[in-house]
């Protein structure tokens, strides 16, 4: 073989080779609203062909556009030449351009490295010159910068400022740095469509749904989102290559781990299986170090799923009751042994209604006067089981703790008291101590008893003892959503992702608690820490701690179940919560102060599927054993 032939076969093994690690491309766009729509269309090609990382695309207002690659500058012939000039000069200055910008007026900004740029008219242009090159001499770069009518926004990794741009802009931003992950991009248009982007996260207000559709189709092929520009009328263009999950981080393993083969990502999954929200909050050595959202709160919305958006959690609220009980007792107001002879007005008056008016409110068909609250909250009471879930169009307030424990219900407009779900007990089948009977009529019997000795409602209970003690803001038991809550909460769906109407639970101690998963997992921290906050308040005793954890029967504590009681290293605590249109999961493992909470508003039989596989992946990836022959009952 000529040594000319074995060059050429070493060049073309060395360009395969270089052609196996090089990332694919990708570009979608509408051209629509761009000048010179098929040149500008051809470079994106072009580029994406050769598998380039551009470094900036930019439309303006107008509909004229730059494409910058390395030295290379691409644009439309009525492109600004003020503007390609600044970033020639900055080009030639061996400045990598990291941001070209325009506001609806005609100014614009142009930002490389430590260079800064700003042209004349450009809103409050000072005051973002400050910003900026206060970033720039803490060596930091400018990650993002869009301009509006009379205001600006700019990001430089966790650090953003903004001026007179639309509050829900501002609210995105500040979720991602919270979430800890880098706004790479931020769009904006004179009438206020915005994007803002993080690898394959997004939100978006009054985008098209073409470009809406093409981003989520992104997100589960697993492209990552470089530029996502808005242009003019309904004119986008997405570039980016694909997303590679980081093999160090444990998020990006959970969140690209998942289905039968463990090769899907959480996008791909909530398709599969029609849910249009998640929310997930993960605890490590009793810090709450990631809290993320996922998909939006409401179908065919761009009502994003924040960290702070609450979901309806149902059966776990029952912990909450627990713990709110327990603090009532560290403060000596309250008894495990209180039982429904001494246990105030509320519980008082359901005795007597019942016992004397059997024909309006059911019977006692079993009463055992010397049921502890202990009882109630282990399930070891023998109350029946049922649960109410009202439409909202039935009624105009909720029931009363009193009416709901009495089986208070509203169908077709039909209000009356229900036989069926008055919280008397089983006859004699469940004997009182001896015997496990899931109940969340126990846990109303409790929420009345809390609520009858305090003397308030039982959410300001909560709220006084747990909320504001631990700065938990995105919670709430008002089943009418008023004063806002409504558009914050993520609304429920049925099994083929569709939105179904929010139903009253006024059973709160069981079932009717809205908050978001990283507040949840505050209250986790709790029993993880021994009633300690990460700071090392302590807010409930470590003996509460121990109550709530203490097995009674069938593995069940104070509103936890618990695996592997009688062994620390091993013990975990988790519970399940299902309402019609929304499901949760939580576990914790207090030997390694770990642990996992996950909403969707999905239905049971998707989200608990969902669910189940984030939190195995979960737990392979924070070493969780997985021969748990004590199984118990969870999510």
């Amino acid at each position: 073989m000529s040594l000319k032939i074995l060059m050429a076969v070493i060049v073309s093994i060395q360009l395969a080779m270089v052609a196996n690690t090089v990332h694919a491309h990708n570009a979608s766009y509408v051209t629509s609203g761009i000048n010179q729509a098929t040149t500008f269309k051809n470079t994106i090609i072009s580029l994406r062909n050769q598998h380039r990382n551009i470094d900036e695309i930019t439309i303006s207002p107008n509909g004229e556009w730059i494409v910058v690659y390395n030295t290379s500058i691409y644009r439309s012939a009525g492109f600004p030449a003020s503007v390609k000039n600044k970033v020639q000069a900055y080009i030639n200055a061996g400045k990598e351009i990291d941001v070209i910008a325009f506001a609806p007026n005609g100014s614009w900004i142009v930002v490389a490295e430590d260079y800064f740029w700003r042209s004349a008219n450009v809103p409050e242009g000072a005051k973002l010159q400050n910003y900026v090159k206060k970033y720039q001499n803490a060596g930091k770069r400018i990650d993002s910068l869009a301009l509006s009518n009379n205001g600006w926004i700019v990001v430089s990794g966790n650090n953003s400022a903004s001026w007179n741009v639309p509050a829900s802009l501002r609210k995105a931003v500040a979720d991602r740095i919270a979430a800890k992950r880098k706004v790479t991009n931020i769009s904006l248009t004179p009438d206020n469509k915005w994007i803002v982007v993080e690898d394959q996260w997004f939100a978006s207000n009054n985008i098209t749904k073409s470009m809406m559709n093409t981003v989520k189709e992104w997100q589960r092929s697993k492209r990552k989102l470089d530029h996502l520009v808005i242009g003019p009328g309904s004119s986008f263009v997405a570039y980016g290559g694909s997303f590679n999950p980081s093999s160090t981080s444990k998020i990006d393993q959970i969140e690209y781990k998942l289905g039968a083969l463990k090769n899907k990502n959480i996008y791909q999954r909530m398709k599969d299986l029609k849910i249009n929200g998640l929310s997930l909050a993960i605890i490590d050595n009793n810090s709450v170090v990631y809290a993320r959202g996922y998909g939006v709160l409401e179908k065919d919305s761009q009502d994003w799923v924040r960290n702070t958006s609450p979901f309806s959690v149902g059966s776990n609220s029952k912990l909450v009751a627990a713990m709110t009980a327990m603090k009532l007792i560290d403060q000596g107001n309250l008894s495990l042994a209180t039982n429904l002879n001494n246990a105030g007005g509320i519980v008082n008056w359901w005795k007597f209604l019942g016992i004397n008016y059997p024909k309006s409110y059911g019977t006692f068909d079993y009463l055992d006067q010397s049921k502890t609250l202990e009882q109630l909250l282990s399930h070891t009471a023998g109350m029946k089981n049922s649960s109410i879930q009202i439409l909202p169009d039935c009624m105009n307030n909720e029931p009363s703790v009193l009416q709901m424990m009495l089986g208070y219900n509203c169908i077709d407009g039909n209000k009356f008291f229900d036989n069926t779900r008055v919280a008397w007990a089983d006859q004699n089948v469940y004997p009182v101590g001896s015997t496990f009977k899931y109940s969340n009529k126990g846990y109303a019997v409790a929420q009345g008893m809390i609520q009858g000795l305090e003397g308030n409602d039982y959410k300001t209970v909560v709220k006084n003892k747990l909320f504001i003690p631990l700065g938990i803001n995105n919670a709430t038991y008002d089943q009418f959503l008023g004063n806002g809550w409504f558009a914050k909460v993520a609304k429920k769906h049925d099994g083929n992702g569709n939105k179904i109407a929010q139903r009253l639970i006024p059973n709160h101690a069981a079932g009717g608690l809205y908050i978001a998963p990283k507040d949840y997992a505050r209250l986790m921290v709790l029993l993880l820490n021994n009633g300690q906050t990460k700071s090392g308040v302590q807010v409930l005793s470590a003996d509460s701690v121990n109550e709530i954890l203490n097995v009674r029967q069938s593995k069940y504590g104070l509103g936890v179940r618990v695996h592997n009681a009688a062994n620390y290293n091993s013990m975990k605590f988790r519970h399940g919560g299902t309402v019609t249109g929304g499901s949760s999961c939580m576990e914790g493992f207090p030997a390694q102060k770990e642990g996992i909470f996950i909403v969707v508003n999905g239905n049971k039989t998707n989200g608990w599927k969902l669910m189940t596989e984030i939190k195995e992946a979960f737990q392979l990836q924070y070493g969780w054993s997985h021969n748990d022959t004590d199984k118990i009952y969870s999510c």
